[in-house]
């Protein structure tokens, strides 16, 4: 801000964070052509040039699944965005979050085929690779009010493509 003293760590971190909102917006070609500071140690000034040029703008298209394990209707559930959506790659990550979150698998890849974009639509890939199906929990403990205690359960992770479930503890 005018005024302020020069900081050049909050320099980068303002350039940065220029090129980062440009990603945000779907500017994922941005290039910083021309960064400098300039310092008139007469006027006691700095003078910050910035040029950022952002090229097209992206948009998200069609979200494929290559996974065997969830029926694509269960799954569409998860998508927090529409084809023709700006291209954000914090979407894609929450999507990302989401699937592990279930426990349904254990690696998810979400993978935007910038290559065969088209009309800058950028198609959306998942692969995900099943969890183990089953979980096991066992546990000792004692409680001065309780006594001794033991717990064992087991989980299913999935029992059908519906996203059923099974625990017995």
């Amino acid at each position: 801000k005018v005024g302020d003293v020069l900081l050049h760590a909050d320099y980068e971190t303002a350039r940065d964070e220029i090129r980062s909102i440009a990603s945000k917006q779907g500017y994922l070609d941005a290039e910083m052509v021309q960064h400098q500071v300039l310092i008139d140690m007469v006027a006691y000034q700095a003078i910050i040039d910035l040029h950022l040029e952002t090229g097209q703008r992206y948009y998200i298209g069609d979200v494929t699944f290559d996974q065997d394990l969830l029926g694509e209707d269960l799954l569409r559930r998860y998508v927090s965005f529409e084809p023709g959506d700006v291209y954000d790659p914090e979407r894609l990550l929450a999507l990302q979050a989401k699937l592990l979150g279930t426990e349904y698998y254990g690696k998810v890849e979400i993978i935007p085929r910038k290559d065969e974009a088209e009309d800058n639509v950028i198609p959306i890939e998942v692969k995900a690779e099943p969890n183990k199906a089953n979980k096991y929990r066992f546990g000792l403990g004692f409680g001065t009010d309780t006594g001794p205690r033991a717990i064992l359960e087991w989980r299913r992770r999935y029992l059908t493509r519906w996203g059923h479930k099974f625990k017995l503890e």
